[in-house]
């Protein structure tokens, strides 16, 4: 994805880079449905990359309540659901014979006759028999797991050289941990840490310190996964939704208009409570929880109450229990200085592709409420795929993260990576096969090392970050108590001979499923700055092209300079989802699948470019925006490569030796090769970029065999120079070693719904295609004053736009050209000519790179 700031190393997960995924994806048809960068889904929230996000550098700029429609998208294509015995052998490496070997056994047993795991166990039936608020669950449950780990220490204690991360849980609402990515920090219920650390009773908890989170509900809905099933994989030939432990008694029921009292509390959840956080795994069990008044319940809802509560208390005392300027002459006066064709070549007609296939379009409508703070109205899944993106957008190197929801005795077990969500069976503390089950992930837990729960320690003492509470708190004494931004400052990267010192945080862009991008300032040996993406081999190959031809060498200082790069291999969890997911032999439910689209954490340090909007004058502006434009085609017609995501943050420049300035096209990560893209039938892979950019016909839900063309990417050009003339104005710049002027977002910004986070991308297509049928005076009219020397070139490139819809909507229907030829016969009528055909790439010859740098 774009970054704001093309000055910094970052960290970001890439394309399929696994050979035995490719392998046997090529043995079968993937899923249709959308799973690329982009296409949909919580990575393709970001949006907001025009200066929005440099107004407090300190706040976490991003709204919880904004990505729920993006979580759920990610939810409805990307998510899986297994039967738990699998979900215990993919995720934590427990395969099914291991259960049934004689030393699992005694210690699931052991573990259930122990009395204090017993009294443990029996406290949380107890509370789930109520008909009460959830927070009264959370310390029974906690210690329900710390004295599992306890005994599976005495009972199977691992070697003195493992690495797996010792865990301990405890009560963490109605704290917030702090410096996420959502400007109102999150609180699920319970929190896990290493159990070396002993957090004091004000101890600041950051999301860098936390392994694993655990959602707690107390609603005993019958649905707890939420929305459908599909896709599931058959389990020994069964449906398993088949297998999901059913609810022991029917939940309570409200009659009539009037809810029972203690049922508004329920729905009250956490708030109504706060918890004292759970013993230690080798401490005293004793715990008070803070007292929530019990309302009395009146008609018939209190007696469904009343029988669910005595049934699930009998349920306890019997079982056996268990536990993310002027513009004319630029092309002329630049031309000579810097070496490149000073005329416009002819325009490269774009081979046509292989027809694409139809697919579903991703705009999906949602399933859950409007999205308010409020956690007990959000969907639960939505609400855990929150701490899923939190703990994979906010520490740098988390490749995936495992949660836990409970609905009162009833849990389900999460897997979050950027490829697929994946989700077990239901499983029912109740019932003695729950029970061991709940034992066995206890068992699969304690064995995990960092990497398992998809920690990378790549950096020098990253591993500090989770083993030390006040590591953080180090990281940033120079600024505010809560500057994010310095959460990598002074730690070192190693790539090849050449060792990196990583400064502050630029940008990060959260995301579950898909690509996603975190930038961060660096400074190599030698203290000169660098910068860090990941799309090495396309810079590499056009570098490579440019070298070889002495015509060609001017486009060098346009292109991005990498300097090292590393790639990191999925982990063994992923691998393992991977070959199960995309295996020929995997059987699923009604022909339902999902394509796993393996992605790896790769890091690349590039050389520092600056941004658009630092650029000094208009002139230079000018120039930037002509500079990308010859590049861009330069791609195109040599190396043959696409950029598919033109944005404000991908527009940079650097400044040579000699003070000039040359426009660079960055960040190459969506880009792809023409003939990859010409053999590509999933729609899906087509529709890329950042979304206020992206072209009108890529957002359209109406059309199905969408192409990404070249004349898409002038699209987003256009929509970057419209954006950076009407929604920004120049100030006087407050720094003193740096320019006199500043460019900064406009008072009244134009165009603000091109932004709104909360936009589907239909809504987005038909703005656009509103806007650009608009007549050239309405756009400008939108130009900032100090921006007033770009009228002509943004007015007449309008006025293209609105001639090229408007020839599409006077192009001849098919059908009509099959009945009647394509025009009239001329020898019948020899004074009329026939009318050329309307052609999509480049819209009826309006939209080309003649007609873009002609103006």
């Amino acid at each position: 994805m774009a970054s704001d700031v093309a000055s910094a190393p970052n960290i970001s997960s890439s394309p399929p880079d696994n050979d035995a995924a490719t392998a046997q994806s090529n043995q079968r048809t993937p899923d249709p449905r959308p799973a690329t960068p982009y296409a949909t889904g919580s990575a393709a929230r970001f949006s907001v990359d025009d200066g929005k996000l440099n107004v407090n550098p300190n706040v976490p700029p991003y709204l919880c309540d904004d990505y729920n429609q993006y979580i759920q998208d990610d939810l409805d294509n990307n998510r899986v659901f297994v039967h738990v015995e699998k979900f215990l052998e993919l995720v934590f490496d427990i395969p099914l014979s291991y259960r049934q070997e004689d030393a699992p056994r005694q210690h699931i047993d052991s573990i259930l006759k122990d009395s204090v795991f017993r009294q443990h166990m029996t406290k949380f039936l107890e509370k789930c028999a109520d008909a009460g608020p959830e927070a009264p669950l959370y310390t029974p449950l906690a210690n329900l797991y710390n004295r599992g780990l306890e005994l599976l220490d005495a009972l199977d204690p691992l070697p003195e050289d493992a690495k797996a991360l010792k865990l301990h849980f405890s009560v963490n609402d109605p704290h917030h941990l702090c410096d996420g990515v959502f400007k109102k920090g999150l609180s699920p219920d319970l929190k896990s840490l290493l159990e070396s650390l002993q957090q004091g009773a004000v101890a600041e908890i950051n999301w860098t310190n936390v392994i694993k989170c655990v959602e707690v509900k107390a609603k005993d809905s019958p649905a707890l996964c939420g929305g459908e099933y599909d896709p599931r994989p058959l389990h020994d030939g069964k449906d398993p939704v088949a297998n999901n432990h059913p609810r022991t008694v029917p939940p309570p029921k409200a009659s009539g208009a009037k809810a029972s009292s203690a049922q508004k509390a329920s729905s009250a959840g956490k708030a109504a409570s706060t918890q004292k956080a759970a013993s230690t795994r080798k401490g005293a069990s004793t715990q008070k929880a803070a007292s929530t008044p019990k309302a009395a319940s009146t008609g018939k809802g209190a007696s469904a109450a009343t029988a669910a509560s005595t049934a699930r208390r009998a349920l306890a005392q019997n079982a056996p229990s268990g536990a993310k300027a002027s513009l004319g002459a630029i092309a002329a006066s630049g031309s000579k200085k810097r070496g490149r064709p000073s005329t416009i070549g002819a325009e490269t007609e774009a081979s046509v592709p292989k027809a694409a296939r139809q697919s579903k379009d991703q705009t999906s409508a949602s399933q859950n409420p409007s999205g308010s703070a409020n956690a007990a109205e959000v969907d639960p899944q939505v609400q855990c795929g929150r701490y899923a993106m939190e703990q994979l957008s906010n520490v740098l190197l988390r490749s995936h993260t495992i949660l836990t929801l409970f609905d009162k005795d009833r849990f389900q077990i999460h897997y979050y990576d950027r490829s697929a969500i994946v989700l077990s069976s239901i499983v029912s503390l109740s019932t003695p096969e729950g029970q061991a089950l709940f034992i066995l992930m206890l068992m699969g837990l304690r064995r995990l090392t960092s990497e398992d729960f998809g920690l990378r320690d790549v950096l020098t003492d990253s591993n500090k970050f989770y083993k030390e509470l006040n590591h953080f708190q180090t990281q940033i004494t120079q600024r505010s108590s809560k500057n994010w931004r310095r959460m990598f400052h002074g730690m070192k990267l190693a790539i090849d001979s050449e060792t990196y010192t990583l400064q502050d945080i630029l940008f990060r862009q959260p995301g579950i499923v898909g690509r996603t991008t975190c930038v961060v300032a660096a400074e190599d040996s030698k203290g000169k700055e660098v910068v860090r993406q990941s799309e090495v081999d396309l810079i590499a190959r056009a570098r490579t092209h440019a070298e070889g031809d002495e015509g060609h060498k001017w486009v060098l200082k346009h292109l991005p300079r990498v300097f090292a790069s590393v790639d990191f291999p999925l982990a063994s969890v992923q691998r393992r989802i991977c070959e199960f997911i995309n295996s020929t032999e995997t059987q699923w439910v009604g022909g339902k699948t999902l394509f796993y689209e393996s992605r790896i954490l790769r890091i690349t340090v590039f050389e520092k470019l600056r941004p658009l909007l630092e650029a000094p004058q208009s002139l230079v502006q000018a120039q930037i925006f002509f500079d990308v434009l010859q590049t861009h085609k330069w791609l195109y017609d040599h190396p043959r490569i696409l950029h598919r995501d033109i944005s404000m943050s991908n527009i940079m420049y650097r400044v040579d030796e000699n003070s000039d300035c040359f426009g660079v096209p960055n960040d190459f990560d969506l880009a792809s090769l023409r003939e990859d893209l010409e053999s590509d039938t999933a729609t899906s892979s087509q529709r890329t970029g950042t979304p206020p950019f992206m072209a009108m016909d890529l957002q359209d839900p109406d059309t199905k065999d969408v192409r990404h063309l070249y004349r898409h990417d002038l699209e987003s050009l256009f929509y970057v120079l419209v954006m950076f003339v009407v929604r920004h104005k120049i100030v006087n710049s407050k720094k003193r070693d740096g320019p006199a002027y500043a460019i900064h977002l406009a008072d009244n910004p134009q165009l603000e719904a091109w932004f709104d986070a909360k936009k589907r991308w239909e809504d987005l297509h038909a703005t656009k295609t509103t806007f650009c049928m608009k007549k050239p005076a309405v756009v400008k009219a939108m130009i900032q004053p100090d921006f007033k020397c770009f009228e002509p070139w943004v007015t007449q490139l309008k006025s293209l736009f609105r001639k090229g819809l408007n020839a599409r909507d006077e192009e001849e229907p098919e059908e009509l050209r099959t009945m009647f030829g394509d025009g009239p016969d001329i020898d019948e009528e020899p004074n009329m000519k026939p009318k050329a055909r309307y052609t999509e790439e480049t819209m009826g010859d309006y939209i080309t790179y003649r007609t873009f740098g002609g103006l």
